[in-house]
Order: structure tokens, then C-alpha cells, then sequence
């Protein structure tokens, strides 16, 4: 099947949110309480215009809080967020020179860019926790995309002052690596025989165990953090999604770059779709 580059990112989004099991996430079976599973196949089909409009080289944060708009008309919230932060400058990479090209994109953002991420935050509510990144302006304030117009700072200078607290930042300045890195392990999966979703899944169970995840952390600390990793390790999966709701931990950010690494593992034909 031959997709374009907003193509594959819209079903990048419906096959990681189709995909089960994934502990503490949105899945086909599994609502949370105040999002569904067809509220996030609705976010995906709603960004679809915008990314778009970033495969066609227009402006990476108007593309990016156009997405993030149109991801959240249903009445489930913010279901995308980071995901279409990873996803948009991905596509126009894709649609220009290839999906390797995303470091280069990146690095051409603007300060317009970094004024329409603050303002994205506008659009829809973002759960930041209590971790601020230090030297930026606090993204729940009214007037940060005025103050960071103020300080000159490109979105790629936010994403550098982010990384250390937030993954998705993080991918943005060290080259998409865990996205790059998780589309090879989907490919392999796939090739050796794995039907698709259960190849996602696999992934995102390999991600709980390996990688602490920064929106649990921000949320919940970085010891919760590093207790899902134990708990992933430790416990069979219905015990471990049982547990995660229970104590409503969600490990948002996995899924983030999970959704990137089926783009990109879709961008070069590894999903098997």
C-alpha cells in the first residue's frame, strides 16, 4: 500500500491507538474516563489537513497548532499532542528528502515556530505536572508565546531546553533516535512473522520495561517512573494495566514515540500494511 507522507502519519496514529495490549494507554478495549479509543481515532483523522500542510513545506508550529486544533474538536480533550510534535516535522521531512531529513527540519524552525507551540497550549489542556524546564517561559501562562518572541528563541531552542524533562523534546534533539531505533525493531518483528498490532504492542511493552517514561515522571515523579519500569519487568500485562489505572499512571510519552516509530516505520514499507 502506497501512502503519501500525511497518509502514513494519520494511520500511524490509528495503528498505535488500535493496537493492544498497551498497560495504562487508550486501546481498543480500554477507555480512559474521560477519553475513548474513538475519540483518539478521531484526533488522528482530524490532524490529518494540517499535516498536510506541513508535507506541503508550509511552517512547522502553524502546521503543528493547526494539528494539535484539529486533533481536539471531539469532546475527549487533548489526545495527540505530543505525538503530532514528533509527527509534524517528521512528515515534511518525509515529503521533502526523506524521513532521514528530519534533523535538518528541525534546525530551520523559527521563532514563529516556538510562538505557535506556546500558543497551541492555548488550544487544548496540557497536563505539564510540576516540572517546569529551567530558563523557559511557563507554557500555562497567557502571555509565554509573547515571552519567548521577547527572548528570540527558535522551537528548536525550547525542544534543547526541554529535553532533559520531556522525551518528545528529547527525540527532537537527538535525532529521533528511539523513534528511528523502535521502526527497526517493528520492521524485524513484522518480517519475522508478527501480524502488525501485535508487533506494536510488543514494542510498547519493551519500551515500559526499558525507558522510564517522562510524562509519568512529570506527573508522578521520577521514582513512579522508574517503578513502571520495575512493575513492567516484574508483572504479567493484565496485572501490570490493572495496576497503572488503579494509580491512573499513563505512560503518554511512550505512546508519543511509539506513533513516530510507526510513521517512520510505515514510511519505509516495515509494518506490512
Amino acid at each position: 500500500m502506497v501512502l503519501d507522507a500525511a497518509e502514513s502519519a494519520e494511520l500511524a496514529l490509528l495503528v498505535e491507538a488500535g493496537s493492544m495490549p498497551k498497560p495504562g494507554n487508550v486501546e481498543p478495549s480500554r477507555d480512559f474516563p474521560d477519553t475513548s479509543y474513538h475519540q483518539f481515532q478521531a484526533g488522528a483523522v482530524g490532524a490529518r489537513s494540517a499535516l498536510e500542510d506541513a508535507a506541503a513545506d508550509e511552517a512547522i508550529g502553524r502546521c503543528f497548532r493547526r494539528a494539535v486544533k484539529g486533533a481536539s474538536r471531539h469532546e475527549g480533550g487533548n489526545t495527540h499532542f505530543g505525538a503530532l510534535l514528533l509527527l509534524t516535522p517528521l512528515v515534511q521531512a518525509e515529503a521533502s528528502d526523506g524521513v532521514d531529513s528530519v534533523d535538518a527540519v528541525v534546525e530551520d524552525t523559527t521563532v514563529d515556530d516556538a510562538e505557535e507551540f506556546y500558543r497551541a497550549f492555548q488550544a487544548v489542556e496540557v497536563n505539564l505536572g510540576d516540572v517546569e524546564p529551567d530558563g523557559l517561559p511557563d507554557a500555562g501562562d497567557d502571555d509565554a508565546a509573547e515571552k519567548v518572541r521577547e527572548r528570540g528563541l527558535t522551537l528548536y531552542q525550547v525542544m534543547e531546553g526541554s529535553a532533559d524533562v520531556d522525551d518528545v523534546a528529547s527525540e527532537w534533539v537527538n535525532g529521533f533516535e528511539r523513534a528511528f531505533r523502535r521502526a527497526d525493531d517493528l520492521q524485524r518483528l513484522v518480517e519475522d512473522g508478527s501480524p502488525t498490532s501485535e508487533a506494536v504492542a510488543s514494542v510498547y511493552l519493551e519500551m515500559l520495561r526499558t525507558e522510564p517514561d517522562s510524562h509519568v515522571a512529570r506527573i508522578h515523579g521520577d521514582h513512579v517512573a522508574d517503578d513502571v519500569v520495575s512493575m513492567a519487568n516484574n508483572l504479567d500485562v493484565a496485572a501490570l494495566d490493572r495496576r497503572l489505572r488503579y494509580d491512573d499512571i499513563n505512560p503518554g510519552a511512550t505512546a508519543d514515540v511509539l506513533s513516530a516509530a510507526c510513521f517512520v516505520a510505515l514510511t519505509r514499507g516495515g509494518l506490512g500494511i
